[in-house]
């Protein structure tokens, strides 16, 4: 729980300067909090090209390229590149979930 009354103390006597670094500093505590932790690169993953992936998922890349939400697939500024233990994990979940093929 916040301790209000030291939380008051410290804004009450802070000047200008000191005020928005504590303010930026329980702003960024807060976010660290409510935004979820990004999933952790496995040891031993490479990055492929988006042409690659999509050879292994049998789609084409534009497939790939319309649906960068796929949880393999991340954005480097404008180059896009594939995990290649996401795309074999995406390819065992849908073949779990659809059966055998």
């Amino acid at each position: 729980m916040i301790d209000r009354e030291a939380l008051e103390a410290a804004v009450s006597g802070a000047e200008p300067p000191e005020l928005l670094a504590l303010a930026g500093e329980l702003q960024g505590r807060a976010w660290v909090r409510l935004v979820p932790a990004p999933a952790k690169a496995e040891a031993n993953d490479t990055s492929i090209s988006v042409a690659a992936a999509a050879r292994l998922l049998g789609v084409s890349k534009d497939y790939v390229y319309k649906n960068k939400s796929l949880p393999f697939v991340t954005t480097i500024g404008r180059r896009v590149v594939c995990s290649v233990r996401g795309v074999e994990k995406f390819l065992v979940s849908r073949r779990g979930a659809h059966g055998s093929r």
